[in-house]
């Protein structure tokens, strides 16, 4: 079991505050970057409170590592809902310094529609995608590019209605996740990981993540108003080959593709 002391997170945030100080290009030069959360012990809180889970997220953190990025996990009382929350939407919201100070971020543990949930801090216990989160081009942040979300419905009802949906402040050039409640087993990420080594995130993604009645979701933006540019961009991105493209601006055509379970 991966775990992190309170000093340690700590370091990390003093870390990235002096991080934050530096020029533009001198951050986006390291652009194998990833940033991570996991919920695994919800049993014993009040708020938010659910059963608990697995670790999903240690194995994908040390391969990424492996392969020549860097970058942080928090796990349980050390990951925040402030750091998924936007502070120009929430006062005390964290993301410019870890959700979205990343080229990957990755979110692991339960959630629902468009939400993510945490151990309670500061009396909250969630990131919510229709109210406090604003992730990629143009918000605090502005660093993450690929998102993944290692949880329950992310994207379900409502999130992928272009007139309507509570996803559109995700300013990311791809999220992947999916439409149901499902399971993840705890080398799967990093099998995903290993995948995209040989082949596209959303082929990798598709191809590990279905079965058990799961169904998988890959969704590409692009700032462009066609729709081949922004599949285009969706068969490019490979995070196992580090080939990721930034957004660079808002959406202006989003496609996906995603395995139906019948």
């Amino acid at each position: 079991m991966h775990t992190i002391n309170a000093d340690q997170r700590t370091v990390g945030l003093l870390a990235l505050m002096l991080i934050g100080l530096l020029t533009h290009k001198q951050v986006s030069a390291a652009s194998k970057t990833f940033y991570m959360d996991e919920g695994t012990h919800y049993s014993d809180i009040s708020m938010c409170n659910n059963h608990d889970l697995n670790t999903v997220t240690e194995s994908l953190a040390s391969e990424m590592r492996s392969n020549g990025w860097a970058g942080s996990r928090f796990v349980n009382e050390l990951a925040w809902p402030q750091d998924y929350r936007d502070k120009t939407l929430d006062a005390n919201g964290l993301d410019n310094l870890f959700g979205d100070n990343t080229t990957l971020t990755v979110y692991a543990g339960h959630g629902n529609a468009g939400l993510i949930t945490f151990r309670p801090r500061l009396n909250q216990c969630q990131a919510n995608a229709g109210s406090n989160m604003a992730l990629g081009s143009g918000s605090t942040g502005g660093r993450a590019t690929i998102g993944i979300w290692l949880s329950c419905d992310m994207f379900d009802t409502g999130l992928l209605d272009e007139s309507s949906s509570s996803y559109r402040r995700m300013n990311l050039r791809q999220s992947l996740g999916w439409l149901n409640t499902i399971s993840i087993d705890d080398d799967e990420a990093r099998d995903f990981f290993r995948k995209s080594q040989r082949m596209s995130n959303k082929d990798a993604w598709l191809d590990q993540m279905q079965g058990d009645g799961r169904e998988p979701l890959v969704l590409t933006a692009t700032t462009a108003n066609d729709a081949s540019t922004c599949w285009f961009f969706h068969g490019r991105q490979s995070l196992g080959q580090g080939v990721v493209d930034q957004l660079g601006g808002n959406w202006g055509y989003r496609c996906w593709e995603w395995i139906e379970y019948d």
